[in-house]
């Protein structure tokens, strides 16, 4: 397994969630026009980088991670735990038998829009990512659509 600029791609999106970044907007006690203004471009644009990363997990990190690794030593060991760790919660989170998954599958895009508008922290970007793991596009517009009213 070997490291993609991709993996800092993914980690810099989780920290630089819009939802964290909203209060702070509030805090310079800015109206709420602009900061629909300013949010809600960003949201979009990072719903679409997180489509684009699980894209490019589920087609090439994937593979590439669930490939054997013949390396010994106890950083092999390491690497080979936290490999296997991230795969578990992969596989369950995409997994036909998920709650979350059945639901939003059962609701279709009426389940994707309520999603998308909820007003709990990460049911947007959850969403998208089962939205781009299972290459549902129809769905993620919706989830834009969403978006912007959330």
């Amino acid at each position: 397994m070997r490291w993609h600029w991709q993996y800092l791609g993914g980690l810099t999106l989780l920290i630089a969630n819009i939802d964290a970044f909203i209060p702070f907007l509030r805090l310079l006690k800015l109206s709420w026009l602009i900061i629909f203004s300013i949010a809600w471009p960003i949201a979009i644009l990072e719903l679409c980088l997180w489509w684009q990363f699980w894209k490019w997990f589920r087609e090439k990190a994937f593979p590439e991670i669930t490939a054997t690794t013949n390396e010994e030593g106890s950083w092999a060991k390491i690497k080979l735990l936290t490999r296997d760790y991230f795969l578990k919660i992969y596989t369950q989170a995409t997994d036909e038998k998920n709650t979350t998954v059945r639901k939003i599958k059962k609701w279709g895009h009426t389940g994707v829009l309520l999603a998308g508008i909820a007003p709990i922290p990460t049911t947007r970007t959850i969403t998208a990512v089962i939205c781009s793991i299972t290459r549902w596009k129809s769905g993620f517009w919706t989830l834009i659509l969403a978006d912007i009213f959330h």
